[in-house]
């Protein structure tokens, strides 16, 4: 890095992408990335107040608004983790916790040292604490391209996913207004019904959540087995914060057949299936059965 980028090296960013699936048994988890920055020149200006910025939570996903469905007195969302240790064989780590004697994952020094800070919560006496884990104010590109457009530099952002990019251009448009789009573009993303055919046959997945957009939906992040919903619309219903959904089906068109084509006879290509009414066995008649006993 240092023959590609000379001495302007600044600092190394760890960032976690996700939680640890597990005690690893004969390692550390492999959970992070590791952001290197380096400066164009050694002149630099550091914006404290840029590093963190706030998340808009109408551009939550579904599964961080499911998991994150906890508000902090100070308004921030968080969810709650288990602290008990899965390793019940730990001496070191038995004790008594706010009333409850477990095998706890920290030492005493640091849930005491949690709970100070606020980060225990504790529904009611004798109950088990858990720790608030606090939704990252970080949004990785998203954050990244907000915060470089509010300091007037030039940028260039780069995802492999539309679902990614088309958050970020929604962040931007939300952030400074409907005209912010004018001054930047976006390259790989449909804009007639040739790009639109193209990116069909290149990923259908991707196709899925391109549509979903255009409808301003919120695609799944699963995509297989779905039962043909492929995003959700999310609209207020009141002052207090409850809404609904609209349901939104992406079909690509493989097969259409018209009434026309229906009435001569056009039936779709179907696996063998299943007629819409049980048909009754055929039994052979019995001229005995038939004869009357005197």
């Amino acid at each position: 890095m240092r023959g590609l980028l000379g001495e302007n090296f600044r600092i190394e960013i760890i960032w976690q992408r996700t939680g640890a699936k597990g005690l690893a048994t004969t390692r550390r988890p492999t959970n992070h990335d590791a952001l290197l920055a380096h400066g164009k020149t050694d002149v630099a200006t550091w914006n404290d107040s840029a590093v963190f910025t706030p998340y808009d939570e109408n551009a939550l996903d579904d599964k961080a608004s499911s998991k994150y469905r906890h508000r902090d007195s100070d308004g921030r969302l968080y969810r709650l983790d288990n602290l008990i240790n899965p390793n019940h064989d730990r001496p070191n780590l038995t004790y008594e916790f706010m009333g409850v004697t477990k095998v706890w994952r920290w030492t005493r020094e640091r849930m005491e040292q949690a709970a100070a800070y606020g980060l225990i919560y504790q529904s009611k006496p004798e109950m088990v604490p858990q720790l608030k884990r606090y939704l990252d104010e970080q949004r990785g590109a998203r954050s990244a391209t907000d915060a470089a457009q509010k300091l007037g530099r030039r940028w260039v952002g780069i995802d492999i996913t539309y679902l990614s990019i088309d958050l970020i251009d929604k962040r931007l448009r939300h952030s400074f207004g409907e005209a912010v789009a004018e001054t930047y573009e976006i390259v790989g993303i449909p804009r007639d019904i040739g790009g639109a055919r193209a990116l069909f046959k290149r990923n259908q997945f991707e196709f899925e959540r391109w549509a979903v957009s255009m409808v301003d939906g919120q695609p799944n992040e699963k995509q297989v087995g779905d039962r043909g919903i492929d995003g959700v619309i999310r609209y207020p219903l009141d002052g207090k914060g409850n809404t609904g959904r609209i349901l939104v089906s992406v079909k690509g068109g493989g097969q259409i057949i018209t009434v026309e084509e229906l009435l001569s006879g056009k039936r779709p290509n179907l696996p063998p299936i299943l007629l819409p009414y049980i048909q009754a066995q055929r039994h052979t008649v019995d001229p005995d059965q038939l004869t009357l006993g005197v």
